[in-house]
C-alpha cells in the first residue's frame, strides 16, 4: 500500500513538472485543445493543490516507510538501519540462502507463518505482526467508512 502512495506521488510531481513545462503527454485531453485555450497555470496550480493535499493526508505514513520496507524486503534491507534488536536476527536471515530462495516464492505473509522459524527470528516475526496489525486496522477503518 506504501509503494502505491509513494508512486501516486512520484506520479503526481512529474505531470506537475511537466504540465509547468507545456508536455502534454500524459493530458491527452488538453493537448488536443488550441493553445490559447489552456491555461497552464490553472492546469499546474491543480496538480499542485492535488500533490499537497495528497502529502498532507499520509504524513504519518513517511516515518513508518522503513518499517514496510524491512516487512516487504527483509533481505535487501540495510542491516545498519534495522531496529538494534533485529539487526543480528537480520543478519542471519540474509546470509541463509536455503531462506533466501523460499522468500523469493513466498507472500511475506505466507513466509512468516510457513517458513520461518520462531525459535530463531523472534525479533522480525513481532516486526512482521506489527506491520500486519497495522494494515488491518487501517482496513478495519476503510471499511466502516464505506458501510456508514
Amino acid at each position: 500500500m506504501y509503494s502505491h502512495i509513494t508512486a501516486f506521488e512520484v506520479k503526481l510531481r512529474l505531470w506537475e513538472a511537466q504540465l509547468a513545462a507545456g508536455q502534454f503527454m500524459y493530458f491527452p485531453r488538453i493537448a488536443a485543445c488550441a493553445p490559447d485555450d489552456v491555461d497552464l497555470n490553472t492546469c499546474v496550480g491543480v496538480i499542485t493543490s492535488l500533490r499537497e493535499e495528497f502529502a498532507s493526508r499520509f504524513t504519518g505514513v513517511r516515518p513508518l516507510a522503513p518499517g514496510f520496507k524491512l516487512f516487504t524486503s527483509p533481505f535487501d534491507f540495510p542491516v545498519d538501519e534495522a531496529p538494534a534488536p533485529l539487526q543480528m536476527e537480520l543478519v542471519e536471515l540474509q546470509c541463509n540462502d536455503e531462506l533466501k530462495a523460499k522468500y523469493r516464492t513466498a507472500s511475506p505473509l505466507s513466509f512468516r507463518d510457513l517458513v520461518l522459524p520462531s525459535n530463531k527470528f523472534p525479533n522480525y516475526i513481532e516486526h512482521v505482526k506489527r506491520i500486519v496489525a497495522m494494515f488491518m486496522a487501517a482496513l478495519t477503518v476503510v471499511n466502516n467508512s464505506f458501510q456508514k
